[in-house]
């Protein structure tokens, strides 16, 4: 999970499977929060 996903769909699409695995990850960060990569 290091870098911008922003630049790789792939890898955008794998962090939101893995936040969807975590669950609650999910209801914190929202899409666009991690489509800047940001915290």
């Amino acid at each position: 999970m290091k870098g911008p996903p922003s630049l790789v769909p792939g890898a955008y699409d794998y962090m939101q499977a893995q936040l969807r695995a975590i669950g609650a990850e999910v209801e914190l960060l929202p899409d666009p929060a991690l489509a800047t990569g940001g915290q």
